[in-house]
């Protein structure tokens, strides 16, 4: 395919105080084989001295400095706003791309009813097993990484994903879906951002020959949990159907319950009540949001959750092993039987 200008793609990296991953990542950027692409980087209020650092050794790298921390999703926003590119594709800053990456996601997203397209993620310490593989998706809105920590093989196949990180899509859909949503501040954004293009009839794909490297660690942010949850029940509130609320609440409400019990073993109790504190607060818009939500569906509920699972399953390294044994004899059981009664109604 010769690349002209309807195929630039803008590479929206967000940082904060990323200077120790920061040159692998825009390093690989540069070399990739699809030419035509700008990397913007979008900076929330970083103090390691990395804009200055990558304003030196990056002159080719658009920056964006933010007079405060604005969030993840909404430091994408910025970045797509000032871009002029026909493909976005959002990156966090602890990502190295394979040199065809960029490449294998724009053939893959010009797939008759393809919205969005995933890379599959390794491991950067060990090569050789899969970081993420799409997530896997429970009804509730829990995800998790996709064949994490499996061995990488040669016969992983293109597959639909319920949703994906890191993905790339084209600039005319994420603003016709209004971008990322604001009201997230970090974690669930993309999650989010998948589930609204599946309701559009859309399909998010992995392809296992895009490939990121990905130097992970589940406690980089003491304040993750706090983050993702607050964005989860945003996330349920906006695109289930008002019937499928009403269905799943009672699981809601038990998985609810676990999670204040969690919340007090980790010390995030009142970081978890100040989360209700600011849904409430932030209810106007949230509503106004599902509006649009719901108002501009293409398919129906059972068809987004046809690739949801009952389980609560949780990526190695959030909990304990005896935790994660626990929600298995404990939890799972209960939410498992609920959603095979109820899937069938949606």
């Amino acid at each position: 395919m010769v690349e002209g200008k309807e195929d630039q793609v803008s590479a929206i990296v967000v940082n904060y105080n990323g200077g120790a991953y920061l040159d692998d990542c825009l390093s690989s950027l540069l070399r990739q084989s699809h030419v035509n692409l700008e990397v913007i980087l979008v900076d929330n209020v970083s103090t390691d001295g990395s804009v200055e650092h990558v304003r030196d050794k990056f002159p080719e790298v658009r920056v964006i400095e933010n007079e405060k921390n604005i969030g993840y999703g909404a430091a994408v926003n910025r970045g797509v706003a000032l871009s002029k590119s026909s493909y976005i594709i959002p990156l966090s800053y602890d990502l190295r791309l394979d040199e065809y990456c960029i490449s294998e996601l724009v053939r893959l997203v010009n797939q008759e009813g393809v919205g969005a397209a995933q890379a599959k993620l390794l491991d950067a310490r060990h090569p050789e097993l899969i970081n993420y593989y799409g997530h896997v998706l429970n009804f509730l809105g829990m995800a998790c990484c996709g064949r994490i920590n499996e061995p990488d093989r040669a016969d992983l196949k293109e597959e639909e994903i319920p949703a994906g990180n890191h993905v790339l899509v084209r600039r005319g859909l994420f603003e016709r879906l209004g971008g990322f949503d604001e009201n997230i501040f970090l974690y669930q954004e993309d999650t989010d951002l998948c589930w609204r293009i599946r309701l559009l009839g859309k399909k998010v794909m992995i392809s296992p020959k895009a490939v990121m490297y990905h130097k992970y660690d589940f406690w980089r942010n003491p304040n993750k949990f706090y983050h993702s949850e607050k964005a989860r029940a945003i996330m349920l509130m906006k695109n289930y159907s008002l019937q499928t609320l009403l269905l799943i609440a009672p699981a809601a409400f038990l998985l609810e319950a676990a999670e204040f019990v969690h919340a007090l073993m980790y010390r995030w109790f009142w970081r978890k009540v100040k989360s209700y504190g600011e849904i409430v607060v932030s209810l106007p818009s949230i509503l106004k949001k599902r509006r649009l939500v719901q108002r501009s569906r293409a398919v129906s509920d059972r068809q987004i959750v046809s690739l949801f699972i009952g389980p609560v399953r949780l990526t190695s390294g959030s909990v304990t092993d005896r935790e994660l044994g626990l929600i298995d004899w404990l939890l799972n059981p209960v939410v498992a039987s609920y959603w095979r009664l109820v899937k069938g109604i949606i």
